[in-house]
């Protein structure tokens, strides 16, 4: 069996977020903190992402500035991250949370459904790699 790296890493990010949110509690209350919180299921390296919802938190790295952008998860690498216009813009060096639902990575259809362009060389190793598709960004410090 053959695994390519960035979907075994993408992978563990899932399970990583899956079995941390079991364990998020503010302490005090017995409430959910609601960090590193995840609506997707533990999965492994030979399982699909589409569809597979999740919310990472760590430093951006721009790969197309100001739409595509790497987000190091802690622990478990970086995540592929799509930005669509009209979430709040960031920038590398700064430390977000993203929440939102993976796709197989489609220049073309991005640019259609978006209205933008991409740098085709800047992006062509990442097409067809799974990308979170943001719902929710934010900037944690």
């Amino acid at each position: 069996m053959t695994v390519e790296p960035r979907r075994a890493v993408l992978a563990a990010a899932v399970a990583l977020a899956a079995v941390t949110s079991a364990g998020c509690w503010d302490g005090e209350d017995g409430t959910p903190s609601g960090r590193g919180t995840s609506t997707a299921p533990a999965t492994d390296a030979d399982q699909p992402l589409t569809g597979v919802s999740i919310t990472v938190t760590g430093r951006v790295s721009v790969v197309d500035e100001p739409h595509l952008i790497s987000v190091g998860d802690t622990g478990s690498g970086p995540v592929l991250v799509f930005v669509p216009p009209g979430n709040p813009r960031v920038r590398s060096g700064d430390t977000v949370e993203a929440t939102g639902a993976f796709r197989d990575f489609d220049r073309a259809q991005v640019e259609a459904e978006f209205g933008i362009r991409l740098d085709r060389r800047r992006i062509a190793e990442f097409v067809g790699q799974p990308v979170l598709v943001v719902t929710e960004i934010r900037k944690t410090r």
